[in-house]
């Protein structure tokens, strides 16, 4: 994992001194190259998640694959949460929360995931915080969970957006909204 994070770190640094480069010709050929070798880190990052996926049946080749597919996949919500808390790459642990934002996730799902928010998971990486809080929300079906999902708000304005749409669908969930938005401000 640590290699795998020094190459993505890698990348992001070449990726930036790309656009510095004047000879366009060169930026663009240098920027299919970096495409690629992104591509071959995060295929290695997610070689135990996908083998565990196959043995369940998926054919894809990512997690990604996963993502926003009609089709239900309901034998690998199991090997998608049990994967979820280990230490993926940021993109990685994204396409899981994401593929766990399905109507076949339950509530052990769920208290995986109020886990991995509580416990502060990604805090940094603001698109897997996201789709982690978006998971959240979806999971969290009915208004049992309100009380839930407004003590799970936080200061991170982005990350909160999915808590903020769930609890703005109910008169009860839009109170405990302000009540909530009201502590933080103080």
């Amino acid at each position: 994992m640590n290699s795998l994070l020094s190459e993505l770190r890698s990348f992001q640094e070449q990726w930036r001194a790309i656009w510095l480069d004047e000879d366009l010709e060169r930026r663009i050929r240098r920027r299919d190259e970096l495409i690629e070798w992104k591509s071959e880190i995060l295929a290695k990052d997610e070689e135990p998640l996908v083998e565990a996926l196959r043995f369940r049946g998926f054919v894809g080749k990512s997690v990604w694959d996963l993502v926003n597919t009609r089709e239900a996949y309901p034998s690998l919500i199991e090997p998608l949460s049990a994967h979820a808390t280990r230490g993926y790459l940021p993109p990685t642990r994204e396409g899981i929360f994401r593929s766990l934002t399905v109507k076949e996730s339950d509530q052990q799902v769920l208290g995986m995931l109020i886990d991995e928010w509580v416990n502060g998971v990604d805090r940094d990486e603001k698109f897997t915080r996201w789709a982690l809080a978006n998971a959240i929300a979806y999971v969290a079906k009915g208004t049992r969970y309100l009380e839930q999902i407004g003590a799970l708000l936080d200061e991170d304005e982005y990350a909160r957006d999915p808590f903020v749409r769930r609890l703005n669908r109910s008169e009860r969930g839009r109170q405990i909204l302000a009540d909530r938005m009201q502590e933080i401000a103080q």
